[in-house]
C-alpha cells in the first residue's frame, strides 16, 4: 500500500487537534477582527495568548 499524504494529514489532525468554535455577535466579531488585524495576530494566537494570561492569573472574568 502506497503512502497517502492526504489520509496521513487527515488522521494527524484528527488525533492531535481539536476545534475551538465560538459564536460571537456580529459587532463583537467585527471588533475582534479589526483588533487582530491591527496587532497582526491570528485567531489561534489570540486563544494561546489568552490561555497563557489565564494560567498566569493576569486576567480574570469581570
Amino acid at each position: 500500500m502506497a503512502f497517502n499524504k492526504k489520509e496521513y494529514d487527515k488522521n494527524f489532525l484528527k488525533n492531535n487537534y481539536k476545534t475551538f468554535k465560538v459564536d460571537l455577535k456580529k459587532d463583537e466579531w467585527e471588533k475582534a477582527d479589526k483588533l487582530l488585524k491591527k496587532h497582526n495576530i491570528t485567531k489561534v494566537e489570540l486563544v494561546r495568548i489568552a490561555l497563557k494570561l489565564l494560567e498566569d492569573d493576569k486576567i480574570k472574568k469581570e
